[in-house]
């Protein structure tokens, strides 16, 4: 079958269903082979290993992955996308499975996948990494195309200027690294923004239930207000007589990731 990630191939079936790409759903077609290629790679795709994709438009990295002989299961928002799907791959990959639907309010917990990929809007990159963040799924590593201002404050370190609650959380649950830098010609339409190819591999062991979710109140009052101290963001935590292991007249952003960890298993203890 002809390669999706081309040019000619993404306006040609832009033509052929009388679609274009919409503003809303953030839509930026990937037209670019080499940009398909160094996404694969960094997913690493096996043989009937469960891959849940998010938002896969025309079915470009898709079609990459369904070539790998993965069970790819893509969810998708938008019903002309779907139709797309469902007549230009579905009949020739007996390996691809698609849920209708806005993929925050779906039960994509249930495919129980290793591996979890796609390119993501802005306007909904963070909602969409938390929600898989918080849920207690099998995945491994997470691999996503983002705008490379979010990408860079995925792997910022403590103290450094893009460093930021989205860090925190990431960097708590996987070890994220930038693998490729992809430019605005490599999509149709073009963003006015470079892209960037983020992998997260999962670190080991898992939190336990409620220390996550403990995790998850102290990221988000420590960073509700930045110029404040720990001290006064986290008051609503602290127990009268609680001994902290960290200075918390300190602020939340020169904490590392392992100071956050600590934190959130001392006050689920006391």
């Amino acid at each position: 079958m002809e390669k999706i990630a081309s040019p000619a191939k993404v306006k040609e079936l832009l033509n052929k269903y009388n679609l274009r790409a919409k503003k809303s759903f953030g839509q930026n077609f990937i037209i670019e082979s080499a940009a398909i290629d160094q996404i694969t790679a960094a997913v690493n795709p096996q043989p009937k290993e469960q891959i849940l994709e998010i938002g896969p438009g025309l079915g470009a990295l898709t079609q990459a992955l369904l070539e790998k002989n993965s069970i790819v299961t893509a969810v998708e928002l938008d019903r002309d996308m779907v139709k797309v799907l469902q007549t230009e791959l579905l009949p020739n990959y007996q390996n691809m499975r698609i849920i209708v639907g806005d993929f925050l309010k779906t039960a994509w917990a249930e495919v129980g996948a290793t591996k979890i990929v796609g390119n993501l809007p802005y306007y909904i990159t963070t909602p969409i990494i938390m929600e898989i963040l918080a849920k207690e799924t099998p995945w491994e590593s997470l691999v996503f195309t983002v705008q490379l201002e979010v990408a860079e404050k995925i792997v910022a370190v403590a103290s450094s200027k893009n460093y930021a609650a989205l860090s925190v959380a990431v960097q708590c649950m996987g070890e994220p690294k930038i693998v490729a830098k992809l430019p605005p010609h490599y999509f149709y339409p073009n963003p006015n923004v470079t892209s960037a190819v983020v992998k997260i591999k999962r670190r080991t062991p898992n939190l336990q239930p409620l220390v996550q979710k403990k995790l998850w109140e102290i990221i988000k009052l420590s960073f509700a207000n930045r110029r404040k101290t720990l001290q006064n963001n986290l008051r609503p935590l602290i127990k009268e007589g609680w001994v902290s292991p960290i200075n918390l007249k300190r602020r939340a952003e020169s904490l590392n990731y392992q100071e956050f960890l600590l934190l959130s298993k001392e006050l689920t203890e006391n």
